[in-house]
């Protein structure tokens, strides 16, 4: 027999380690779930990859050749690298901007690139080889070596293309499949590495395991995207847009220049290093910039995903880059200081010499990265805003200030002073940019993209919090649950399992009871004296549209009522289980999108129809709508009165006499309240219609809603889905240019108003967004205490809004 306690402390501990596991697992999906975190943590993931491979492969090499074929070897590759990224035209960044949109052509601009990059490398290798004793003295065994020249040559245009396919890869949106290929192909080198050790005198054997495995990574690669990924591009609905030879071939100019200024950086910079210094030092710079050079490329790979992610959704630009910030500079910054604590060890596993001449080279290059992150970001911005003038700009400043103080303080400091010209130069770059970016924007906007990178932090937060939402423990008691399910008179309901719990920000529990393989119903339990209201205003709603006959329509698509009970404690409504899918997935889906809207409005405007009357709009419906709202916000702090006055002002002067059909409401038609059947899709094709299958949450609904009211707010709240932004900043920009796009005014267009001009007059979109934002904002500070306590959301989604009613220049 086991001791008493063993057993059951083990257990324990394996339910804990299994439950932590499992947590994390559902929170690193909830992060990927974003096209931009997929895409931009494959290609971090392949950096950390091969970074440590690589850290690997140069630490075999230390042991395995001799410090000085270590520097010329690490000079061969630098200057392939170097002569590969200049013969590949910028066409890295023309693959990520246009093959995401370029549907069944994406193969032929894939093509032309390694065509041109290939044929470049080719002859610029060759120019090097031929003045390599003028260029790089330290490789001019080449020109003496038919061989070598021939596959240094071959090599530069194996690299061309094998970096493209990286860059075709990303633009696919299929990046996963970059760490495998880098992965097999820093294997190889390793093997080669070792199986060459001592072959050659010079350093080449070194070069040689670094390119030869370039073959067989590039055919297979190749076949694989020409065979599966283009052919499966070419169906996803949205792509097939022509590509523009003008808009191309701007990428040739000034981006390309700014790309060759940098690459020249990069490539001039160890060639000093051994100019002044010698092999050695150039072999201590080149594996400290080795290891920082990785944490730069996260930078780089998270600006890769945001430019794919532009061209492909441009209107999401905004919440794209606070994404691309808040998920870069904090594991750079985290990273970046493990680095410089772990620096002595890093270096000393290449030996004692590397780590006495690199380890403070290392710690300097590593919190470069940090200013670089912030480069690289504004980089993939200013693409895909066509800012190339200022790519080009930023590159010259950055090559001159880092090879400038590079150069001034290597005689004193050695490598050690390149990289502190690399830190220099991007700090300052960096501050420059935001700097004119501030100037360039205003106070405003510059305000707004604060807004935007907290709204990302915690957007973020709340993903990895979500595993722990639904962890499938009810609020309420067991019993009281048993006792709502069996006051619905359904046999057996009172032994219904819970299968999640999900709390709500106004404190409400709804849970999913039922069988394990089916949900059977819905239960609302509220505790606060806000949430048991907001139950049973849903719950009379709900059940007086199932008891009117003339909503027979809409009762189907309502859920029904099944029991509903009321305790000392609590209040617990039990509905019916609705099939569909959230109305977020389905609009979030540009294809499904356009049709989903049309059949929510008209059901929306249905209800609105056969419950509307004649009204003249007098002091009493202001007070409703305008007064107690407006009181609302007299209590959330700052100084708005002035603002809050113009507000009831306008509202006022356009609504006060009108003559309006007002109706029943939903109030919060929302892309969340709303369930589609949404079709199944077959090798990228919508095979079905989509179908709405359910309206929910009924607890805000209105009795003499204006028409038009709800379209409004599913408007506002579509857009706060597709750009991830907060209501507050999409209020801003309707009430700055009161219009909706072309796609909106499709189905907006049903619920036309005369009487008011809704929803094409501006005067009309401006009340109605300004009344709909009031209304939003009023009932989140009235159903939850979290909304009013944060400063966050009021400065986003109330501030913002109340600056524009004070603005001199704001529309009439």
């Amino acid at each position: 027999m086991s001791e008493p306690g063993v057993h059951g402390t083990g257990y324990t501990l394996r339910r804990s380690l299994f439950a932590f596991v499992e947590k994390g697992n559902a929170a690193f999906g909830a992060v990927m779930s974003s096209p931009l975190s997929r895409n931009g943590f494959a290609l971090v993931g392949n950096t950390v990859i091969t970074s440590v491979l690589g850290v690997v492969f140069w630490i075999l090499a230390t042991h395995l050749y001799s410090p000085a074929e270590v520097g010329v070897g690490s000079i061969l590759i630098s200057t392939l690298v170097t002569i590969g990224g200049g013969a590949q035209f910028n066409f890295a960044n023309v693959l990520n901007r246009f093959v995401p949109r370029a549907g069944g052509r994406a193969g032929k601009l894939i093509v032309f690139s390694y065509a041109i990059a290939g044929v470049a490398s080719l002859a610029a290798a060759v120019v090097f080889v031929i003045f390599a004793d003028r260029l790089a003295p330290g490789l001019a065994f080449l020109k003496d070596s038919p061989w070598q020249a021939g596959w240094f040559v071959g090599a530069a245009a194996l690299w061309s293309v094998f970096s493209l396919q990286d860059s075709a890869l990303a633009g696919l949106r299929q990046s996963v499949w970059v760490p495998v290929e880098n992965s097999a192909y820093a294997l190889l080198k390793i093997a080669l590495l070792v199986f060459l050790a001592g072959a050659a005198a010079t350093g080449f054997g070194l070069f040689v395991a670094w390119t030869l495995p370039l073959i067989a990574i590039v055919a297979v690669i190749n076949l694989f995207m020409f065979r599966v990924l283009l052919p499966r591009h070419a169906r996803r609905p949205g792509a097939g847009e022509s590509l523009a030879a003008r808009t191309i071939l701007n990428f040739f100019g000034w981006d390309y220049l700014g790309r060759l200024i940098f690459i020249a950086a990069l490539g001039i910079a160890p060639i000093l290093v051994l100019s002044y210094g010698g092999a050695i030092a150039a072999a201590h710079y080149y594996l400290a910039w080795t290891i920082a050079y990785s944490l730069y490329l996260v930078g780089r790979s998270m600006g890769i995903s945001l430019l794919t992610e532009s061209a492909i959704e441009t209107e999401r630009l905004p919440a794209l880059v606070a994404d691309t910030v808040i998920q870069t500079v904090i594991p750079v910054t985290l990273v970046a200081i493990a680095i410089v604590m772990g620096a002595p060890i890093l270096m000393n596993l290449f030996g004692q010499s590397y780590a006495q001449g690199g380890t403070s080279l290392l710690q300097v290059l590593a919190l470069s990265a940090i200013p670089w992150s912030l480069v690289t970001i504004f980089l993939a911005v200013a693409r895909a805003r066509g800012w190339l003038r200022a790519i080009a700009g930023v590159q010259v400043v950055t090559l001159i200030i880092a090879i400038g103080v590079g150069a001034a303080l290597l005689p004193s400091l050695g490598a050690l002073g390149m990289g502190i010209g690399w830190l220099t130069a991007h700090s300052l770059v960096a501050i420059g940019i935001g700097g004119a970016l501030a100037i360039r924007s205003g106070p405003e906007t510059s305000m707004d993209w604060w807004f935007g990178l907290a709204s990302s932090l915690a957007r973020l937060a709340a993903r990895l919090r979500q595993p722990a939402d639904r962890s499938g423990h009810t609020a309420a008691d067991d019993d009281d649950v048993r006792q709502a399910l069996a006051a619905t008179g359904i046999k057996g309901a009172d032994s219904w399992q819970i299968l999640r719990t999900v709390p709500t920000p106004n404190g409400t529990s709804v849970v999913l009871a039922g069988e394990p393989a089916e949900a059977k119903a819905v239960l609302k339990i509220g505790r606060s004296v806000a949430a048991r209201r907001s139950i049973a205003q849903n719950h009379d709603r709900i059940d007086a549209i199932q008891a009117e006959p003339a909503l027979a329509a809409l009762a189907g698509k309502v859920p029904r009522p099944l029991a509903f009970v009321v305790t000392s404690a609590m209040t617990i409504s039990v509905e019916q289980v609705l099939p569909g899918t959230d109305g977020r997935e389905v609009l979030g889906d540009a294809a499904l999108r356009p049709q989903a809207l049309q059949l929510a409005a008209a059901a929306i405007i249905a209800y609105h129809a056969q419950t509307a009357t004649e009204v003249t709009i007098d002091h009493l419906w202001l007070e409703r709508w305008i007064e107690r709202p407006l009181s609302a916000l007299e209590n959330v702090g700052g100084r708005h009165d002035d603002a809050i006055a113009r507000l009831r002002h306008e509202q006022g002067l356009f609504w006060s006499g009108r003559s309006l059909r007002l109706g029943g409401g939903h109030g919060d038609f929302s892309p969340g309240n709303i369930l589609f059947a949404a079709p199944d899709r077959h090798a990228g094709c919508v095979c079905a219609p989509v179908e709405l299958s359910g309206i929910i949450d009924w607890d805000r609904a209105l009795a003499d809603a204006p028409s038009g009211f709800d379209l409004c707010h599913l408007a506002l709240t579509t857009r706060m889905l597709r750009r991830e932004e907060e209501l507050g900043h999409v209020v801003h920009q309707i009430l700055a240019s009161p219009k909706w796009d072309a796609d909106e005014l499709s189905w907006l267009a049903a619920s036309a108003d005369p009487a008011t001009g809704w929803p094409n007059e501006p005067a009309a979109v401006r009340a109605m967004t300004s009344l709909v934002w009031l209304h939003h904002v009023a009932s989140n500070l009235d159903k939850a205490e979290r909304y009013a306590v944060s400063r966050l959301w009021i400065a986003s989604n109330v501030g913002r809004v109340l600056r524009d009613f004070i603005a001199p220049d704001r529309p009439k």
